[in-house]
């Protein structure tokens, strides 16, 4: 599985050295199996969040998961080919969470949250890329 940390303030733009090798052309979610599609999971301040599924490009999914937040998030997670997760405490940050499955994604979330001191860790979002 391949994931990218994106912050918008600083950089602007999530760019994936896999993506070259990935035709550009289409997002149609039926073109791309599960084992490589990209999708993205965002978060905002305020506790908005957005996610992407079955993209065809990291830059697709992350574009739409930034759609779908809002555009207030200011963290955005893309992956390849698997399953993100975020956990946060209730005065906590969020933590995110990989995996080829959903219990595995939300099973990391959960321990990078408690690993910080959290208390009340609970997952809030998740989204697999197909």
């Amino acid at each position: 599985m391949v994931r990218c940390v994106a912050y918008l303030r600083v950089l602007g733009v999530c760019v994936l050295g896999v993506v070259t090798a990935i035709a550009m052309t289409g997002t149609d979610a039926k073109a791309c199996g599960y084992e490589r599609c990209f999708g993205a999971l965002a978060v905002g301040p305020n506790g908005t969040t957005g996610r992407s599924s079955g993209r065809r490009t990291a830059p697709e999914a992350f574009k739409r998961a930034q759609l779908a937040c809002g555009g207030g998030c200011d963290r955005i997670e893309v992956f390849h080919s698997g399953c993100a997760a975020m956990a946060q405490a209730p005065l906590g940050a969020p933590d995110f969470g990989f995996g080829s499955e959903k219990e595995a994604a939300e099973d990391e979330a959960l321990l990078h949250c408690a690993q910080n001191g959290d208390k009340g860790c609970r997952v809030r979002a998740w989204v697999c890329s197909r």
